[in-house]
């Protein structure tokens, strides 16, 4: 395992999540808004710690930052697998993510709506947080192969 090859998948598999999330919410009705989850995640948090939290452009910025942040962290586990299992790892870590993103928000008082408002909205939750975790494992992979010629 090359942990410079696991960040790097890893950040891979975050950015085409987030890019997914951010084009979505542009152009598809009822599309989930993961970025509404994280900024009343850094804001409740920012109250409960008696800070006041960051404002328009600089809490979403934030919430896109945090959510960059910790899905590579995430995403680049997949390095730990070995390869025969990398695939399979990875569509698992992809659902379990996507599942976490639709169950969690309302257990914990960030509300339903931005991820699971319809039956599509959650599936397009659950889908694009597997197409994360194979864009990261895809780039592992590809990195892992030693250079042909």
């Amino acid at each position: 395992m090359d942990p410079i090859h696991s960040l790097i998948g890893g950040a891979a598999g975050a950015m085409t999540l987030t890019a997914a999330h951010q084009a979505a919410a542009k152009t598809i009705p009822h599309a989930p808004r993961v970025d509404v989850v994280g900024r009343r995640a850094i804001a409740g948090s920012a109250r409960a710690l008696g800070l006041a939290p960051p404002a328009g452009d600089r809490l979403q910025a934030t919430a896109l930052g945090m959510d960059l942040a910790s899905n590579a962290a995430y995403y680049a586990m997949l390095g730990l697998s070995k390869p025969e299992h990398l695939w399979r790892n990875a569509l698992g870590l992809g659902l379990a993510a996507g599942i976490g993103a639709v169950a969690l928000p309302p257990v914990m008082g960030l509300g339903s709506k931005p991820t699971a408002r319809r039956p599509d909205t959650a599936l397009m939750t659950v889908a694009w947080y597997t197409l994360g975790a194979l864009t990261a494992a895809a780039v592992i992979n590809a990195l892992r192969k030693p250079p042909q010629g």
